[in-house]
């Protein structure tokens, strides 16, 4: 099982935070063993009721803080040993490839990361 874990507060026009959710929800139906959690601070947008109408796992959070929404959402994770847990910033998108890639990695490997690259210069 792979379980994304995204922090989320005012997101409703983060075009990447909805595209890893729809990814996920593809996978999902496509049979790849894998959920989402999205830990949300509620902010002056729709983020959580759009979360909520897609069936997404929500925990709503009262923190400003990123680190604190990944460990709340964590709380509901159900990985196992040899699951993956995958922290993803809500602006990150992964591609379905590696998503793939991950759900086929050998149960010796333990943990790892992705590489990034900027798709603006700031």
């Amino acid at each position: 099982m792979i379980s994304v874990l995204i922090p989320a507060f005012n997101e409703a026009d983060n075009s990447y935070f909805w595209d890893t959710i729809h990814l996920v929800q593809e996978l999902k139906r496509n049979g790849v063993q894998i959920e989402v959690l999205v830990g949300v601070t509620q902010g002056q947008d729709n983020t959580l009721e759009r979360l909520v109408a897609l069936g997404v796992s929500t925990r709503v959070v009262q923190t400003m803080n990123r680190g604190e929404r990944y460990n709340e959402v964590l709380k509901d994770c159900n990985a196992g040993e040899n699951d993956w847990i995958l922290l993803n910033h809500p602006r990150s998108l992964l591609q379905k490839e590696a998503i793939l890639e991950l759900a086929l990695l050998h149960d010796s490997i333990k943990w790892g990361a992705f590489t990034h690259k900027f798709d603006i210069n700031h």
